[in-house]
């Protein structure tokens, strides 16, 4: 090997290393934000309700159509964090607990609900961001699953439209159902 190209070879080296070292530096150094949180105009925390970035049944999202599952009593409730330690105290073990997904915003979320109380929480890296009523969406997610087909709409005056549709095997019947801010709207079954 002749020594100019050698001598490339070095450069090109010497430099790459410092700028691969700074980039892996930065990716480790960067903190992960804090989940959003809405304010009223007082200033005070306004909790709002995750949704699913992607509700569709596919290979890639959802490989089972189990959207929550009854939690057994080898689950591990050591791992959760102060605020999840309150809620099991108050409210006792979750009914369900849906499988984590990624919401709209890049959160990681969370959620317990407990059916009988009519009460839903969701977490995000171990901080309570929502408390609410179960809707009808997450009861239909319950009793179905996920579907094999969704759509969410977002309108301007914040109302959340959400059309969930199941399909049998080979498409021989179809039920689909409609939620406007997670309280059904409208539903035909067995088209």
């Amino acid at each position: 090997m002749d020594t100019k190209r050698l001598a490339r070879q070095h450069w090109f080296i010497t430099f790459l290393l410092p700028v691969f070292a700074g980039l892996i530096l930065v990716n480790c150094a960067a903190t992960k934000p804090k989940p959003g949180f809405h304010h009223t105009q007082d200033g005070k925390l306004d909790m709002f309700k995750r949704f699913e970035q992607v509700i569709d049944r596919d290979l890639l999202h959802h490989w089972s159509r189990h959207a929550y599952f009854i939690p057994g009593d080898k689950m591990s409730l050591v791992k959760a964090g102060e605020a999840a330690r309150e809620i099991i105290e108050i409210w006792g073990r979750p009914d369900w607990i849906r499988r984590p997904f990624k919401s709209n915003s890049g959160d990681k979320v969370h959620e317990w609900i407990y059916l009988d109380l009519n009460q839903m929480f969701q977490f995000v890296d171990d901080m309570l961001v929502y408390e609410g009523p179960v809707t009808d969406f997450e009861q239909t997610l319950i009793r179905r699953g996920y579907p094999r087909r969704a759509m969410t709409l977002r309108e301007s005056d914040g109302k959340v439209i959400t059309i969930l549709i199941y399909t049998k095997i080979w498409g021989s019947r179809i039920d689909q159902y409609r939620f406007v801010n997670g309280m059904l709207s409208f539903r035909e079954e067995g088209i």
